[in-house]
């Protein structure tokens, strides 16, 4: 089975993925402490991400993501994610904005 390699900036911490697997388990499983208040249901945006890079190889956020997103205002970038919606399907760069990182 593929792996993909996930690097999470700022720190450079990389982990390793399997296709399909959801952004937000693999910083989880890697020990990024990566904020997610609604448990990973879609329902808040503190899992929230910007693909740096390989965000053209992700399927387009559904619906629900997308109306969750529009709740980040100026903080909203043309490739930001939720970390729990977000499914793993190749190389990527994930930036954790300031805001909400754990340290």
């Amino acid at each position: 089975m593929t792996e993909y390699k996930v690097t999470f900036l700022p720190t450079n911490q990389v982990a390793w993925a399997r296709k399909g697997d959801r952004l937000l388990d693999v910083a989880l499983k890697a020990g990024i402490n990566l904020e997610h208040v609604c448990g990973g249901g879609c329902s808040c945006t503190t899992c929230h991400v910007v693909i740096k890079d390989g965000f053209e190889a992700l399927e387009n956020p559904s619906e629900d993501e997308f109306e969750q997103l529009q709740e980040l205002g100026k903080h909203l970038s043309l490739t930001s994610r939720l970390a729990c919606q977000t499914e793993i399907d190749a190389d990527l760069t994930i930036e954790i904005p300031f805001s909400i990182r754990i340290i």
